[in-house]
């Protein structure tokens, strides 16, 4: 497979995330004509089967940063819960409260989530993938505290707009202590997704 330069895979990336972007409107709006039922249970068990699968297939692949996409992705989860509260006669209310409400995290926390368990896989080996042109391990040739051997570098210089798993998380995964970086797999996620505002400090989802 050849290789994508950094403004190619920037239009790949565009191009993939208008194409699931408006299939995903399409299979909402299907949806909510085909289902007669006005339980919000119902509809937000097939909206997560159905459409939100489709919205985070392989994201480590394409994940923006781009705040502009990244809200064009979440503008579907927006929608959806705004007319599932209008199907379910349910009140208004805003979106941080609707997902509180349904139970849901934001299509951005979740690709970000995506990303840390990808990086805690593949340097555990529990995917088999090359990801020697994505990042090598680089473990400090001093000793610090808040150090690990399990430390990551990008494998070569990218430019700052361009997005990789590595680049998004790399920071992230390298400022995790030693015992979470070195805990079994599950445990390490149900760490991972008990602290949001350590996966993803800063959101970009306009609210």
């Amino acid at each position: 497979m050849a290789a994508l330069f950094p403004q190619e895979m920037k239009f790949v990336t565009l191009h993939h995330i208008e194409q699931i972007t408006r299939k995903a409107r399409s299979m909402c709006n299907l949806m909510l004509r085909s289902f007669l039922t006005t339980s919000s249970d119902v509809l937000l068990k097939a909206y997560k089967i159905y459409i939100r699968s489709l919205l985070e297939s392989s994201t480590i692949i394409w994940n923006p940063t781009a705040i502009g996409l990244v809200n064009r992705l979440e503008s579907v989860q927006r929608e959806f819960t705004r007319r599932v509260l209008w199907r379910s006669h349910l009140p208004y209310l805003p979106y941080p409260q609707r997902l509180e409400h349904f139970q849901l995290e934001t299509l951005e926390y979740r690709r970000a989530l995506n990303d840390m368990y990808f990086l805690f896989d593949s340097v555990h080996g529990f995917v088999h993938v090359d990801t020697s042109n994505l990042y090598s391990i680089s473990p400090l040739t001093r000793s610090l505290r808040s150090s690990h051997r399990l430390r990551l570098a990008l494998s070569f210089a990218m430019p700052a707009s361009f997005s990789s798993c590595a680049a998004r998380s790399l920071t992230l995964w390298n400022s995790l202590s030693a015992p979470v970086v070195t805990m079994p797999r599950i445990p390490y996620r149900n760490f991972i997704r008990r602290a949001p505002s350590l996966v993803l400090p800063i959101s970009h989802i306009k609210l």
